[in-house]
């Protein structure tokens, strides 16, 4: 496991002498400034991989052709390293229009599963200002599709808001003539 990361801004007291173009052949991560709390721009390394580059690095230097060599490797890295980030941020992308394509798509089921319920209780005969009262209950604000199963909670739903109402009304009447006497 990788551990130590190194920011960007400490590589040149950590690592005296390397120089600080090495850091472009490597992944960065912004992990670092999160995991202290506080959101950052900063780019973090792990320790492992300057020390494995530098390595590297020190072994091209025992080459035939150093500057073949090295040039070859500067090239092969940072190619690689540009490739992994540009697969990154496309797989960033795709993961934000996937999350947002699932809220539309929840949204749709809903929309669809309030429609089928107002269609019940029109086809029974209620009128829209008795249907509107249930519409932020749960049950009928849920995305799944309309089964004969949450169309039974959902009447349930409706018929105790009614006498309740009802109930209410009656109850109200019965106090204000108790009042007048």
């Amino acid at each position: 496991m990788k551990v130590k990361l190194v920011s960007e801004k400490r590589f040149d007291t950590l690592f005296c002498g390397s120089d600080h173009m090495l850091l472009e052949l490597i992944l960065y991560t912004h992990i670092g400034g999160y995991s202290h709390g506080h959101s950052s721009n900063g780019r973090f390394f792990y320790r492992d991989d300057i020390v494995k580059t530098q390595d590297t690095l020190k072994a091209l230097e025992c080459a035939e052709d150093l500057k073949t060599a090295t040039n070859e490797f500067y090239k092969a890295q940072r190619d690689r390293t540009w490739v992994i980030i540009s697969t990154l941020r496309k797989y960033e992308t795709w993961a934000e229009h996937a999350a947002d394509r699932k809220v539309v798509e929840s949204e749709s089921r809903a929309a669809q599963r309030w429609e089928d319920i107002q269609q019940r209780f029109r086809d029974i005969g209620y009128i829209d200002e008795d249907i509107t009262a249930i519409k932020s209950h749960p049950n009928v604000k849920s995305d799944t599709p309309l089964t004969n199963q949450g169309w039974g909670q959902a009447k349930k739903v409706r018929i105790d808001k009614c006498q309740g109402t009802a109930l209410s009304d009656a109850c109200t009447k019965y106090m204000r003539t108790l009042r007048l006497t």
